[in-house]
């Protein structure tokens, strides 16, 4: 059994080069202090780090450039600087001019062999999404002298509703027949990761004692779910200690708390100063002790002996003025504010 991971690159011309991956990290940029160099000036000296685990068959891209796409079959994924995802056999990566095709070991293999059946299983792609089955073809053959002879099959390591089998036809010596075998998604289970899918193919009434055991690596992607719940006030106010963050998200608290019920909190008092003032106050007369010392001032005494009287005059007129108050109704006791 193969126990590499091999990378397919390919440039835009449609040149290919296959690439074995036999250690733990492998680099990917546009230096020659890299494990693979690829000329682009949309490659940084460093762009990629592809993580590898052979005792696991697992592996994950690591972005340390400008953004990159993950193809998954008809979905692409962007992959963003210092971010890293999970890679499954057939995702290609594409960086610059090239399309990088994971391709992950064969993991099928042959655990006990018969002189009077033969079986081989072949999987196209490994790799369970939620949103489509993996298809495979079992491959039967009757070698022995009985005929004719009906084959059974059974499996173990999946869930019994996530795989099916299509129907193994009634055999005669020498002959063969390849039935299909789908694997289903079904949200929660197979567990993510990898998953060891045994076939055991035997024929209790012809050759009885004699089986073949055929095993295939399953690799099974996460299924994320997500919910949103939306919260009234008083439902924040009863999950107050839940919610309560340090520094909340403005736009998700006012998201999470829109509702028909009134607010408990006052409105804001309207703005003071940029109303315009009312009449009644521009036509108002002055206060009278303004007017009084208007009137001291024009006392009748000689002009050349009080002239500093009226240097002084502009220091009365600084005095502080109250700033125009705007309200609804004016009380009475606003008239008598000195």
């Amino acid at each position: 059994m193969e126990k590499f991971m091999k990378l397919i690159i390919v440039d835009y011309n449609g040149w290919e080069k296959t690439v074995m991956l036999d250690k733990a990290v492998v680099r990917i940029g546009s230096t020659n202090a890299s494990d693979i160099e690829l000329s682009s000036p949309q490659i940084a000296p460093t762009h990629l780090q592809i993580h590898y685990l052979p005792e696991a068959f697992g592996s994950k891209v690591m972005n340390l450039g400008d953004e990159v796409k993950v193809v998954r079959g008809e979905y692409q994924e962007v992959l963003r600087s210092y971010a890293s995802t999970e890679l499954a056999n057939g995702d290609e990566i594409l960086l610059g001019d090239y399309r990088i095709r994971v391709q992950l070991p064969i993991i099928t293999k042959t655990v006990q062999t018969s002189h009077s059946l033969s079986a081989t299983l072949l999987f196209e792609n490994s790799t369970l999404y939620d949103h489509s089955p993996s298809t495979g073809w079992l491959t039967i053959k009757n070698t022995g002298e009985q005929s004719p002879c009906q084959f059974h099959v059974s499996v173990s390591g999946i869930p019994a509703d996530c795989i099916k089998i299509d129907p193994i036809p009634v055999l005669y010596a020498g002959a063969e027949e390849e039935v299909r075998v789908q694997i289903f998604h079904q949200g929660l289970y197979p567990l993510a990761g990898f998953n060891d899918l045994t076939i055991r193919v035997f024929a209790p009434s012809d050759y009885p004692g004699e089986q073949v055991l055929i095993e295939q690596g399953i690799y099974v992607m996460p299924v994320f779910r997500q919910h949103l719940v939306i919260g009234d006030d008083a439902y924040l106010d009863d999950n107050v200690d839940e919610i309560a963050a340090p520094e909340p998200d403005l736009n998700m608290v006012a998201q999470s708390t829109v509702s028909s019920a009134p607010s408990k909190m006052p409105p804001p008092p309207p703005p003071e100063e940029k109303l315009p003032i009312p009449v009644e106050i521009e036509a108002s007369q002055p206060p009278a002790e303004i007017v009084e010392e208007e009137i001291e001032i024009s006392l009748p005494v000689s002009v050349e002996k009080e002239m500093p009287v009226k240097e002084e005059k502009p220091v009365l007129i600084e005095k502080p003025v109250p700033k125009p108050v705007i309200v609804r109704d004016l009380p009475a006791e606003f008239w008598d504010e000195e």
